[in-house]
């Protein structure tokens, strides 16, 4: 292999690897988001709020994100006591 060819091939793996690697990063900050808005909803004692689109494995994270963000929207004075 010539060496351009070489280095060619070295930038594009990395670029590859670092693409790989953010979206794997997003993909696990989604999962613990939806997680830790689980785990709060349970103390509260208010999932059944959200129940219905929590365990719809048609509804991708960043949906539930969304949903997640919204109920908080909603529910912030209540769930903090404020």
């Amino acid at each position: 292999m010539t060496p351009l060819f070489t280095y060619i091939q070295n930038v594009l793996g990395r670029k590859l690897l670092q693409t790989e690697i953010y979206h794997n990063l997003r993909i696990q900050s989604l999962y613990y988001v939806d997680r830790i808005c689980f785990f709060i909803l349970l103390l509260r004692g208010t999932l059944t709020e959200v129940i219905d689109e929590r365990y719809n494995p048609y509804i991708p994270y960043s949906f539930k994100l969304f949903i997640y963000i919204d109920w908080f929207k909603n529910n912030f004075n209540s769930l903090f006591g404020i």
